[in-house]
């Protein structure tokens, strides 16, 4: 599985309307053909052979979409070829993310201050 490896990071330091809405666009045909859309699962192979046919099909929007983000198509379509073939992991597995143990220290931290109590 591939971590998260975002090609759109820079998007949160200047974000515009259409930008961050092609983004989101952007991000959630990635979801889908990774197979993580909502809805049962006749619905999400749909969606994915959706996606697909999005990025790789020749009569698609995507790069007005691609424009609109200020990103690559290549770029954008060589992470969805990943996404395709190797999954994506969107988050970290329970108690493994990267501010788990941060957060755990501070109601450690946070329950001793107010009841002299400690988690283990």
């Amino acid at each position: 599985m591939i971590q998260n490896s975002s090609i759109f990071i820079d998007m949160y330091l200047d974000p515009s309307g259409a930008k961050k809405l092609a983004v989101a666009k952007i991000l959630t045909m990635l979801q889908d053909l990774a197979g993580r859309s909502v809805g049962d699962q006749g619905e999400k192979g749909y969606n994915k052979i959706k996606a697909y046919q999005w990025f790789f099909g020749g009569r698609s929007d995507i790069q007005e979409w691609c424009d609109m983000a200020e990103r690559h198509i290549d770029d954008v379509r060589r992470k969805a070829r990943e996404v395709y073939e190797h999954g994506y992991t969107w988050r970290a597995a329970p108690g493994q993310g990267k501010r788990y143990e941060e957060r755990k220290l501070y109601r450690q931290r946070a329950l001793r201050e107010q009841h002299g109590l400690e988690l283990r």
